[in-house]
């Protein structure tokens, strides 16, 4: 739902920065309104658990944050200096009748406290404490671009002011200070749309992160970087093409097109190399945007319409490669009681014959360096096992078909399947069949053969069965456990970039036959 709704909110993204274009020069200075407005229900939405009496309070925050979009539209209000007294005790009057306590982001929150009622007037005194700065700097150092100024010092505000907001009262002390510096910025003169649209970019971050199963971006690994830079310099592309005389439509088609295609690229590159691409670099080139159109790119209204437009366009990206990460991601899930330090329990408690069950079986394997990673799964296993009394002579006769063999890209797959690597019209299954079976300290050690692409070779295994339960009215017995092999000594080219040796971990269910 949350997935839906994040395209749902580009598109009006869109739509708002075409009303603005078309309405006129006036209104640029509107521009960061909706850019900001969007971001901050973007991270409302995420932010907020679900919580029956968080409802009135989202009403009452995202009325608030309309209600001076609506009034920094006059210029009554403007001169009445309402960007800082007026969201203060308006931001206070909307806190006070929302509900006494609730529960935000882990943490429970109360109104009765001065460190939730000093957030308001902080957040909105941001920009005030940044032209303050500004003055002095350009009366005693002699800085002639004081917009250029005002956005450096106002990264170093909104970072300080965080971090107080955050030391008040958790991650609600830093979404109150944004929201209250967001509605002051409705009566600002500057142009500060710059700042606003990076905010906005940011903002897609947890959206984008969950579907497609990432929980951070390690920007110390290379192909990271190369995301990183890559976001940074298409904006510098973009600033020397502003330049030229396009008009807006051109201008925002060449930047949706641009940056759809740099997101597939980036998103598919490592179907050909695993160093290279890939969804975390992906991630990293929405930050590397983002910190270029702070630094550097100079907004005009023209860019309005482009701006949005290029949005959507970084948002295809995660459409693309969505179903495929959500699959990992349920393996990586299911296969996680394979890491248990769980002691195994006793096999001679479940003696008989027994097959494997294919749609409740997997085996999650991985190689490479770190920071350079390739991971799969293998699906549909079959084959029959039988515990004996005497544990020794229990046997295991595992079938694996390669077709169900996948790392998450459809491209990569198909290269696997050829001659050089499983060959899967010569050798569509691997098999691996145990001799004997030995009881060590908290698992069991399978020792058999295993072979694949036509290569037997000697594989030991460390095995636990850990849960019986049933289902359906069938008892299910679950195993797990892991090993590793050499894929060269199969066969397979030597390459020590792309590794030479996979670590796999199964899950299994058995039921009797």
């Amino acid at each position: 739902m949350q997935i839906t709704f994040i395209y749902i909110i580009l598109c009006l993204v869109f739509v708002l920065s075409i009303f603005t274009f078309v309405s006129g020069k006036s209104d640029i200075k509107r521009v960061n309104g909706v850019f900001l407005s969007i971001a901050a229900t973007l991270i409302l939405i995420d932010q907020f658990q679900e919580d029956e009496r968080l409802f009135k309070l989202q009403v009452l925050l995202i009325s608030f944050v309309l209600l001076h979009f609506f009034l920094s539209r006059t210029e009554f209000f403007k001169k009445l200096h309402f960007g800082f007294i007026g969201v203060a005790l308006t931001s206070l009057f909307f806190l006070l009748i929302g509900p006494d306590v609730f529960h935000y982001n882990d943490f429970d929150i109360s109104f009765n406290s001065w460190n939730v009622w000093i957030l308001p007037f902080i957040g909105a005194g941001i920009w005030y404490a940044c032209d303050f700065v500004a003055t002095l700097f350009s009366q005693f150092v002699g800085f002639e671009t004081r917009n250029s100024l005002e956005q450096v010092n106002l990264l170093f505000f909104f970072a300080l002011s965080l971090f107080i907001g955050s030391f008040l009262a958790a991650s609600f002390g830093v979404y109150v200070i944004g929201i209250s510096a967001l509605a002051s910025s409705f009566y600002r003169k500057e142009e500060t749309s710059n700042i606003a649209f990076s905010f906005l970019l940011i903002s897609t971050l947890p959206f984008f992160s969950k579907m497609i199963g990432m929980q951070s971006v390690d920007l110390l690994v290379a192909k990271n970087v190369e995301g990183l830079c890559l976001g940074i310099a298409g904006v510098w592309f973009l600033q020397i093409l502003s330049k030229s005389k396009a008009n807006a439509v051109i201008f925002s088609l060449i930047g949706f097109f641009f940056h759809l295609i740099l997101s597939i690229l980036l998103i598919l590159a490592f179907t050909q190399k695993a160093g290279f691409g890939g969804v975390d670099a992906y991630m990293a080139f929405i930050i590397g945007t983002a910190i270029g159109f702070v630094s550097f790119y100079d907004f005009a209204l023209t860019h309005v319409v482009f701006s949005s437009s290029l949005l959507i366009g970084m948002a295809f990206g995660p459409m693309i490669i969505n179903k495929e990460l959500i699959e990992q991601k349920e393996v990586i899930l299911q296969n996680s009681n394979a890491k248990s330090n769980v002691k195994s329990l006793p096999l001679e408690d479940i003696v008989g014959s027994y097959k494997i069950d294919p749609y409740k079986s997997s085996v999650l394997f991985k190689l490479g360096n770190t920071g350079d990673i390739t991971e799969g799964c293998i699906t549909s296993l079959s084959g029959d096992i039988v515990i004996n009394k005497d544990i020794a002579l229990s046997s295991f006769n595992v079938v694996i078909p390669v077709d169900s063999l996948t790392t998450f890209n459809s491209m990569r797959d198909e290269s696997l399947m050829e001659k050089n690597y499983f060959f899967r019209s010569k050798f569509p299954k691997m098999r691996y069949l145990v001799r004997s079976i030995k009881k060590e300290m908290d698992y069991y050690l399978l020792n058999g053969n295993f072979t694949m692409i036509g290569v037997s070779k000697p594989l030991p295994v460390q095995m636990k069965f850990i849960e019986t339960k049933t289902t359906d009215g069938i008892q299910r017995h679950i195993l797990v456990g892991k090993a590793k092999i050499d894929r060269t000594k199969f066969g397979m080219t030597p390459d020590s970039k792309e590794g030479n040796i996979v670590d796999f971990e199964f899950r299994v269910e058995i039921t009797e036959i």
